[in-house]
């Protein structure tokens, strides 16, 4: 299996020496601007990251311990959260019994006062008392 060829160097730079390549061009420009005069040394290179970026030790760290806080309410959160469920679940189950169960006892009422209307209803035996 044969390998494949980069291309060389020479190849890959323009090969006209007098009108530099736009590439050259931009990277001069770049480095041009990347560097400031100083009166008392030679050309010193600017920062390519602005200072604000660069974020100190202590900040980071509190960061960390924040995050770390941050998870430990949001895994009590989940805790209580389960707690609840379960409570909910529970207070669901029993309001369901007592659903029931009162519908029962209506169904029951609804047969007592069915029963106690009809004998009165029918005619029978008469009892007198003779005193």
């Amino acid at each position: 299996m044969k390998r494949k060829r980069r291309p060389s160097m020479t190849s890959t730079i323009s090969k006209r020496k007098n009108i530099p390549s736009k590439k050259n061009h931009t990277n001069r420009s770049r480095l041009v601007t990347s560097f400031h005069n100083d009166s008392y040394s030679h050309r010193v290179k600017k920062p390519s990251i602005p200072s604000t970026a660069y974020k100190n030790p202590t900040r980071i760290g509190a960061m960390r311990r924040r995050i770390e806080q941050l998870e430990m309410i949001l895994a009590d959160s989940k805790e209580e959260n389960q707690q609840l469920h379960q409570r909910l679940s529970t207070t669901l189950s029993r309001i369901n019994i007592l659903k029931t169960t009162n519908q029962r006892l209506i169904d029951e009422c609804d047969k007592f006062k069915n029963n106690r209307l009809i004998p009165s209803t029918l005619p029978g035996p008469e009892i007198r008392r003779n005193d």
